[in-house]
């Protein structure tokens, strides 16, 4: 449990340089608008075949992360106690595991605006955090 929280928690970061802090909010913007695009597209592809939605988060979204440094951070000092062969393993599974949830984000969207927080450095190393909310009528907002 204390794995899955850590891994979603790291997925609202992103390593750039503070140089490229703005580059990586348009990246962030540029790609949800692609996806907004691509799902208006898909419509009715999505409304018969749910899963479909999968391809449009492999295609579109996982592109942007690092996941071996996402899944290296998530372990944290359990990373080095891990052999090479459950690098990978694990690598694959945080993958697996944040296209399934931007899946299910992204299934339930309608229209809903999107809003950014001011994106802002995240610790000592080169990264910045970008978040997301889907503001939803009569229910609390939905971070992505």
């Amino acid at each position: 449990m204390r794995l899955i929280f850590a891994g979603l928690i790291c997925f609202f970061f992103i390593p750039v340089t503070f140089a490229n802090t703005e580059a990586a909010e348009q990246i962030v913007r540029k790609t949800t608008m692609e996806v907004l695009e691509r799902l208006e597209m898909d419509r009715d592809t999505l409304a018969t075949h749910p899963e479909h939605i999968q391809i449009v988060v492999r295609d579109l979204i996982t592109p942007h992360f690092d996941f071996n440094t996402m899944t290296r951070l998530a372990l944290g000092d359990y990373w080095k106690n891990i052999s090479e062969s459950r690098h990978s393993c694990l690598i694959s599974g945080f993958r697996n595991l944040l296209v399934e949830r931007y899946a299910d984000i992204l299934l339930g969207y309608n229209n809903q605006m999107i809003t950014y927080e001011a994106v802002g450095p995240v610790g000592k190393r080169d990264f910045v955090k970008i978040r997301q909310t889907i503001t939803r009528d009569g229910a609390r907002p939905l971070p992505i």
